[in-house]
C-alpha cells in the first residue's frame, strides 16, 4: 500500500510539472542544493534589477547629466565575452573597455555556464516565463526537456557569425542577448511605458513634450516578445536553440573544473530532474550529462529524491559527462561557408557606395563606414542616451549589414551642439569618444568642428523663398558660431503691388556641421523646407560637398565618378572637420602661370625605389625658406596613429604602403603673420607607393609643374612626388603671390629629398 501511494505521489508530481511538497521518500536528500537554488534566484533578480536600473539611470532628458558615470550604462555590454571576441575579430583590435569581459571568460572556463543561469537578464526573463504556470506539464514536459538535436542550432549560428566577423562583417549584436535586451528595452519597452504613464497622468492625452519615439520600435518589441512567447511551448527555447552567447559560453565551459557527477545505479527514473531542468542537458541517470548546455540552475539536484546528482569540483567525467554535442562536420563547414560569404553579400550593397541614402547620417565621432560596420554591435546604447531623441535604429538604409545601427533623423530630434554622450556610451569604439572641443571646433580644434552632414534648402517649400512669407526660424536655431545659416535681405513686390522686405535664408556649407537643428525647427510640416544630407561628413573624405572650404566660395561639386584631385590638402584638419581643400573645376588661379591647353602625359609608374634614409633623419620637414619661420616643432605620425592626423582618409594612404609622415607649419616673418603654409611629407615606403597615391589624386585638367618627378597645383595647395615621398603644401590664398610662395617651399623641399626629380621618372 505504501509503495502504491508513493507511485501515486510520483505520478501526481509529473502531472503538475512544478515544485511542490512531496512525500518524505521523494524529498531531496541533498542539503546544499535548495540553498543554492535560492541563491541563484536572488542573483537572477538582483542582476535583472541592476540591468534595468542602469538603463533607466543613463537616460538623458533635457540634456541633464546622468546620476551615474556614463560608462556604467554599458557595463553589461563591456563584460559580454561574445561582444569582446566578435568585435576583436571584426576590427582586429581589442577595444580597451572590453577587457572587462576577460574575468567572465576565465570564470566560465572554471565554473561552466553560470552566467546563463545566475546573471544573464534575458535568460532570467526566459526562466521566469517558463516557470510561471507552465503550459506543458507531465510527460509532455519531460519529453520537451530532453536534450534534442535543435539545440545545436546556436552553435552553427555562432560559427557563421564568428567567421563573418573574421571578414569584418559583425552581425553578432542581432542575436547577442545583452545587445538585444539593451536595444529592445531602451528603444521600445521604456518609450512604451513612458507613453502609458503620460496617458494616465494627462487625463487620457499623452504628453508629447517629454515623450521619446524610436524608428521601428514596434518591430523590436514584436521580436522581443515573440522570443519570450516561445517559452510557453519549449522551456527557454531561446537559450537552448538560438543564443550565440550561450553557445560561446558552452564552448568555454568544456574546460570547466566544476560540473555534475551522477550515481547512475541509484537512479529510479522518477524524472523529477527532467521536470525541473531549464537547459535540457540530460540530468537523468543512465545518460551522459551535456556540460555545454547546463545553466547551473541546480534545480535537478534540489529535485532528486535519491541524491543521484551532485555538483562538485573535479567530478568524475568518464561515464557521466559529454563536454560538447556532436555538431557534425558537414554542418560546421556549411555554417562557416555561410559566414564567409556574408561579407560580399552584405558589402556589395549599393547602399554602402554608389547609391547610399543621403539621409543616412551617423552620430558625431563615428568612424569610416566600413570600419563602423566592423565595430558596431547594434546595441542601441547611443540612441538611448541621446538627449534630443535624434538617433534611431536603421532598417536597410545602409543595406542589410547596417540593420539596427544608429542613424540621425532630424525631424524627430537634432544633435545637441555640445553633447558627446553617444561616443561616451558606445562600448566598442564604433563611435569615438570625442571631446566637446573636437565636436564644436573650439580650443585645440579651433575652426575644425566634427561634421556629420550639411543642410540643404528646398526653395519650393521655404516660406520666404517660395511664398514671400517672413520666416527665419532656421537661422535662429543654428547653433554654430558664426552661424552656418545666414539671411540675405531683399525687397520684393507682392501680388497686389505692395513692397515687401524679406530675409532669405541661405546655408554656408563650409560652416554647417549637419546637426539638424534647422530641420527640426522648420515650421513647414510633413516634408521640411530645409533638410540635412550626409554629404560633407568629416569621417569620409569621398563624400565631399565643397571643392574648397573658404566661406561663400564653394564651387560646383565634382562628378560622382571622378577621383578627387587631392584627398587631403590639409590633412591636419580632417581629424575633426572635412576641410581638405581639393582642386576647383574652374581653370582660373591654377598657378603662377596660365593653365595649359592640355595636361602633360602622366609620368610612368616607377619601379620600387632603392635604399632611402628614414624620414626623420632627412629633416626634410624643416626647409629654410627666406622670409618664413616655423611656428612650432615638426610632428611625425606612423601607421599606428596616422588616423589622429587624417582620420577616415588614413586607409587610402595605408593601402599604398604608407610608413611615416612629418608635418610642420610656417608663418611669414613680420607683417602677414596670419598667413600659414603647412607642409606634409609622406614616406610611402616605395616609389611605387608614392606614385600610386599621387596618381590617385591628380586630374588631367590641372596646372602641372616640374617639381620633384611631377607636381600639380590644386587651388591653394601644391602636390608632388619624388622617390618614395609624397609632398603636400597647403597655402593661404589663391593668388599669383600665394602660388609663388607654394612653389618656393616645393623647391626647398625638393632639394633635400633623395631620388629622381625635374620630371625624370625612375624606369
Amino acid at each position: 500500500m505504501a509503495e502504491a501511494q508513493s507511485v501515486w505521489s510520483k505520478w501526481f508530481s509529473l502531472k503538475r510539472g512544478a515544485a511542490f511538497v512531496r512525500p518524505k521518500k521523494f524529498q531531496a536528500t541533498s542539503k546544499k542544493a535548495p540553498v543554492l537554488v535560492w541563491f541563484r534566484r536572488v542573483s537572477q533578480a538582483g542582476f535583472l534589477f541592476l540591468f534595468v536600473f542602469l538603463l533607466v539611470q543613463t537616460r538623458f532628458i533635457e540634456g541633464e547629466p546622468t546620476k551615474l558615470p556614463i560608462s556604467w550604462s554599458s557595463i553589461f555590454l563591456e563584460t559580454d565575452p561574445l561582444v569582446a571576441f566578435a568585435t576583436t575579430l571584426g576590427s582586429h583590435t581589442l577595444y580597451s573597455r572590453l577587457v572587462w569581459a576577460l574575468p567572465l571568460i576565465v570564470l566560465t572556463m572554471l565554473l561552466g555556464r553560470f552566467f546563463c543561469g545566475w546573471i544573464c537578464p534575458f535568460g532570467t526573463l526566459h526562466h521566469l516565463m517558463s516557470w510561471v504556470r507552465p503550459s506543458r506539464v507531465g510527460m509532455t514536459r519531460i519529453e520537451r526537456n530532453k536534450n534534442s538535436p535543435y539545440q545545436r542550432w546556436k552553435f552553427w549560428i555562432l560559427i557563421a557569425m564568428l567567421v563573418g566577423c573574421v571578414f569584418t562583417t559583425v552581425q553578432i549584436g542581432l542575436l547577442d542577448p545583452i545587445c538585444l535586451m539593451v536595444r529592445t528595452i531602451g528603444l521600445a519597452v521604456m518609450p512604451a511605458a513612458e507613453y502609458g504613464y503620460n496617458l494616465v497622468t494627462n487625463s487620457g492625452r499623452p504628453g508629447l513634450g517629454d515623450q521619446v519615439f524610436f524608428h521601428y520600435g514596434f518591430i523590436l518589441a514584436a521580436l522581443f516578445f515573440g522570443f519570450l512567447f516561445l517559452n510557453r511551448l519549449i522551456t527557454r527555447f531561446w537559450c537552448r536553440a538560438l543564443c550565440p552567447l550561450g553557445a560561446f559560453l558552452g564552448f568555454l565551459a568544456r574546460f570547466s573544473i566544476f560540473g555534475m557527477e551522477k550515481k547512475h545505479a541509484k537512479c529510479t527514473d522518477c524524472n523529477l530532474c527532467l521536470v525541473n531542468c531549464q537547459a535540457a542537458d540530460n540530468p537523468q541517470g543512465g545518460v551522459k550529462w551535456q556540460g555545454a548546455e547546463c545553466h547551473l540552475c541546480m534545480n535537478c539536484e534540489a529535485a532528486c529524491p535519491e541524491d543521484v546528482i551532485d555538483f562538485k569540483f573535479f567530478p568524475k567525467r568518464e561515464e557521466s559527462v559529454q563536454p560538447m554535442p556532436d555538431l557534425g562536420r558537414r554542418q560546421v563547414l556549411t555554417a562557416a561557408a555561410a559566414g564567409a560569404v556574408m561579407l560580399p553579400i552584405v558589402r556589395a550593397s549599393d547602399a554602402l557606395a554608389v547609391n547610399y541614402d543621403h539621409r543616412a547620417i551617423r552620430p558625431p565621432g563615428s568612424v569610416e563606414e566600413h570600419d563602423f560596420l566592423s565595430k558596431c554591435i547594434k546595441c542601441g546604447e547611443c540612441m538611448k542616451v541621446c538627449p534630443r531623441n535624434a538617433l534611431h535604429p536603421a532598417l536597410f538604409e545602409f543595406g542589410i549589414g547596417g540593420l539596427w545601427s544608429p542613424i540621425l533623423i532630424p525631424r524627430i530630434g537634432y544633435c545637441e551642439y555640445n553633447c558627446t554622450m553617444c561616443g561616451q556610451a558606445c562600448p566598442t569604439g564604433a563611435i569615438r569618444r570625442i571631446s566637446q572641443d573636437e565636436k564644436m571646433g573650439t580650443g585645440a580644434f579651433e575652426g575644425k568642428p566634427n561634421k556629420i552632414g550639411v543642410a540643404m534648402y528646398d526653395l519650393g517649400r521655404c516660406l520666404p523663398w517660395a511664398m514671400d512669407v517672413p520666416c527665419i526660424v532656421c537661422e535662429e536655431w543654428c547653433p554654430t558660431s558664426p552661424k552656418a545659416i545666414w539671411v540675405e535681405e531683399v525687397a520684393r513686390t507682392g501680388r497686389n503691388g505692395e513692397k515687401i522686405k524679406l530675409q532669405l535664408p541661405k546655408v554656408d556649407p563650409a560652416l554647417c556641421i549637419g546637426c539638424g537643428a534647422c530641420e527640426y525647427a522648420c515650421p513647414v510640416q510633413d516634408k521640411k523646407a530645409v533638410y540635412v544630407t550626409v554629404v560633407g561628413e568629416t569621417r569620409d573624405p569621398k563624400r565631399k560637398l565643397l571643392l574648397q572650404d573658404s566661406p561663400n566660395k564653394a564651387t560646383a561639386p565634382r562628378p560622382p565618378d571622378a577621383k578627387p584631385a587631392t584627398a587631403e590638402a590639409r590633412p591636419a584638419h580632417t581629424n575633426a572637420l572635412d576641410t581638405g581643400r581639393t582642386v576647383p573645376n574652374n581653370a582660373s588661379a591654377r598657378g603662377p602661370e596660365s593653365a595649359p591647353a592640355s595636361a602633360p602625359a602622366p609620368a610612368s609608374a616607377p619601379a620600387p625605389a632603392g635604399n632611402y634614409p628614414p624620414l626623420k633623419d632627412l629633416r626634410i620637414a624643416l626647409p629654410a625658406v627666406a622670409g618664413w619661420k616655423t611656428t612650432g616643432k615638426a610632428r611625425s605620425y606612423s601607421k599606428k596613429n596616422l588616423y589622429e592626423l587624417i582620420n577616415g582618409a588614413a586607409e587610402s594612404y595605408l593601402k599604398w604602403g604608407f610608413a611615416e609622415v612629418v608635418t610642420v607649419e610656417y608663418r611669414p616673418i613680420g607683417e602677414g603673420g596670419e598667413n600659414v603654409v603647412a607642409v606634409y611629407v609622406y614616406d610611402m615606403g616605395s616609389a611605387k607607393g608614392a606614385y600610386g597615391k599621387y596618381a590617385e589624386e591628380r586630374q588631367p585638367e590641372l596646372k602641372f609643374e616640374k617639381v620633384g618627378v611631377e607636381g600639380f597645383y590644386g587651388g591653394m595647395n601644391i602636390v608632388f612626388w619624388q622617390g618614395r615621398y609624397l609632398v603636400k603644401i597647403d597655402g593661404y590664398e589663391e593668388t599669383v603671390a600665394g602660388n609663388a610662395a607654394l612653389l618656393r617651399f616645393a623647391r626647398a623641399i625638393e632639394a633635400k629629398l633623395p631620388g629622381p626629380k625635374n620630371g625624370a621618372a625612375t624606369r
